[in-house]
């Protein structure tokens, strides 16, 4: 059963702190080198600091979503309980782009009105975010808001039986994405050697998936049939986990087969930044390369 509280950093209470610290020293200073009467609008101002600085400690202190398996409990900064379970969600709005400023996470019943509103800055949104993604709550990102929210969203629960033809797909789709890097790169000269490795923390048995299995692309680059390698002597190389069991945070399973639906604007914006790397670094060639073998499809 999953059980996780998503609640506020402990930096709203040195926050908070300070600013309560700030509007007691102000109110001091004041009363004692202040020559002339003290103006009422110059009390409210200090007021009004010193009142943020109690609600951000207050709201570091009790606000908080506390989720256990199904149920959920909402807790407001004035330590108003709302309990609301998992099927109550209709749909969520989320956003988590520091550069945009934008930062939300909220939960709407069914009927649309607001059940609550998280923040991505708190401690364990992003492991309830993806609980939420896990248990089929329907998401609604806003556009542009960055990579972290999309390599949630991104990750497609799949059967074992569809490896075969995915891989199929997707090694298909990256020989074309290759072609066209070579033939718009010709100056560099570059080959490649692709596809795909299994690994496991554990033995693999036909039909079933070990919870350490991950299926790689990988993409090694070569020049005039020889592996290059860098002056460390490593191998210049993209790799990418493409399908994979992880941990899932559902309410009724404890692993789940998936694969990145993503991989192909990965795999561009690998050859985009490959073609900047390789005119800018020296490289020696080597016979020798990799020691196990690429599989064009992945059979299980």
């Amino acid at each position: 059963m999953e059980e996780l509280t998503v609640k506020e950093q402990k930096t709203s209470y040195v926050i908070g702190g300070f600013i309560v610290c700030s509007a007691i020293f102000l109110l001091v200073m004041e009363i004692l080198f202040h020559a002339e009467v003290i103006p009422v609008w110059i009390y409210l101002m200090i007021l009004a600091i010193f009142l943020s600085g109690i609600l951000l400690c207050m709201e570091g202190r009790n606000r908080r979503l506390e989720v256990k398996g199904e149920r959920l409990c909402y807790v407001n900064l004035l330590r108003k309980r709302k309990e609301f379970k998992l099927q109550d969600i209709g749909f969520v709005n989320a956003a988590w782009d520091v550069q945009r400023g934008q930062d939300y996470l909220r939960l709407y019943d069914k009927s649309g009105q607001k059940i609550c509103g998280l923040a991505f800055r708190m401690k364990n949104a992003y492991s309830f975010f993806t609980y939420l993604y896990d248990n089929g709550i329907t998401i609604d990102t806003a556009k542009d808001t960055g990579t972290a929210l999309s390599d949630v969203t991104s990750q497609q629960q799949m059967e074992t039986d569809d490896i075969a033809k995915l891989t199929e797909k997707i090694y298909g789709e990256t020989a074309l994405q290759l072609k066209e890097w070579m033939e718009k790169n010709r100056k560099l000269d570059a080959q490649f050697q692709y596809g795909f490795a299994e690994y496991a923390s554990a033995g693999m048995e036909k039909g079933k998936m070990p919870p350490g299995y991950s299926c790689m692309l990988e993409i090694y680059v070569k020049k005039e049939g020889s592996f290059v390698r860098d002056r460390k002597g490593k191998l210049v190389s993209m790799t990418f986990p493409v399908i994979y069991m992880r941990r899932s945070s559902s309410v009724s399973d404890k692993y789940k087969l998936c694969y990145n639906k993503d991989y192909s604007r990965k795999i561009a914006e690998a050859l985009d930044i490959l073609a900047e790397y390789l005119p800018r670094h020296k490289f020696t060639l080597s016979e020798s390369g990799i020691s196990h073998d690429l599989k064009n499809i992945v059979e299980k």
